[in-house]
């Protein structure tokens, strides 16, 4: 694709937003795709945000795997970054499990986990083979494509908004970053971590897969860090 703006595309309908940014449905005019934008308000973030921003953009642009959400385009434009991305139809595990949950199921179907595991599994293994951790797993950011005929999900990791490419891959990083209920227990006590720690938080999306549950729930943050520090496996 080449250098875009926002001008290039019709916003189809809004998928989400945060602190930050909005993500956008939008189909390109020249070629009738289908894409998403993640619009990034970078002139409300501080510099060291900003570069964060700007890491997300990068390390996209260099990945190429099934498994991870595709990189198409970015452009700055009023004082926003916009990313163009892959869109997945399906939403993300969060919503499917969800939905199960709605339903009063008590887990997915066995088969259904196998898929989206074994798949998150290779995504991870490709990331962790360029370096990159993800540092930020968890059903949210695991996105879900289906086509009509499809028996499966085709399952892709994005988000690598807070990942960091190691300059070596015996590296270790030591930003305290992730979502509170996927922490590793290295993270929890401030020790420095590396890919294992993608490892726990994908055992944890799983457990929720298989139980519609998280292994470790509490009423704030403190008692959280302590269950997940403290507790049998």
């Amino acid at each position: 694709m080449s250098r875009s703006t926002k001008l290039d595309f019709d916003i189809l309908h809004e998928l989400g937003s945060g602190a930050f940014g909005t993500v956008y449905k939008c189909r390109r005019q020249q070629d009738k795709e289908v894409y998403v934008i993640k619009e990034v308000r970078i002139g409300e973030l501080t510099y060291k945000e900003q570069n964060e921003a700007i890491n997300e953009v990068n390390i996209l642009a260099g990945l190429d795997s099934e498994y991870v959400v595709a990189y198409f385009d970015s452009f700055i434009e009023k004082g926003s970054l916009h990313i163009v991305m892959e869109y997945c139809n399906r939403g993300d595990l969060q919503g499917l499990l969800r939905r199960a949950k709605e339903k009063d199921f008590t887990c997915l179907k066995e088969n259904v986990t196998w898929n989206i595991g074994l798949q998150i599994i290779s995504g991870l293994h490709y990331l962790h083979k360029q370096r990159v951790l993800h540092r930020d797993l968890k059903t949210a950011n695991v996105f879900l494509q289906k086509y009509p005929g499809a028996n499966y999900f085709n399952v892709k990791i994005g988000d690598l908004g807070v990942a960091k490419l190691l300059e070596t891959s015996g590296a270790f990083a030591n930003t305290i970053v992730g979502t509170p209920y996927y922490l590793s227990p290295e993270l929890c006590t401030d020790q420095p971590y590396r890919d294992k720690s993608d490892c726990w938080a994908l055992g944890v999306l799983l457990y929720e897969c298989c139980t519609l549950t998280r292994p470790f729930e509490a009423r704030n943050q403190c008692a959280l860090i302590m269950k997940i520090v403290n507790s049998d496996i």
